[in-house]
């Protein structure tokens, strides 16, 4: 799981309200979407990137603005956390 974690950066689009309801994956970082470009720093430029929003809209957004300013390896979690959650993926969630 360590080696995972050192090329793999999860950046979670999910607002409060979400990683209370459907939950929020472990070790994320998560970064609502009107403040990524505040603080896009805190997502590493040298790692593959997964997007986790919502639903699987959001990403396209995020992932345009990211490639923009310098990040080169951005993907998208298919469906975002609904659909995860919906195919049985069991998540913590916030209090």
């Amino acid at each position: 799981m360590q080696a995972l974690r050192n090329t793999v950066t999860v950046f979670e689009l999910t607002r409060p309200k979400t990683r209370k309801a459907l939950g929020y994956i472990p070790g994320a970082i998560n970064i609502p979407m009107q403040e990524l470009t505040r603080r896009f720093a805190e997502i590493p430029m040298d790692k593959l990137v997964i997007i986790v929003d919502y639903n699987g809209k959001q990403y396209q957004h995020a992932g345009s603005w990211l490639l923009a300013n310098g990040y080169k390896d951005v993907k998208a979690l298919s469906g975002g956390l609904i659909e995860a959650v919906r195919k049985g993926a069991k998540l913590p969630r916030e209090k």
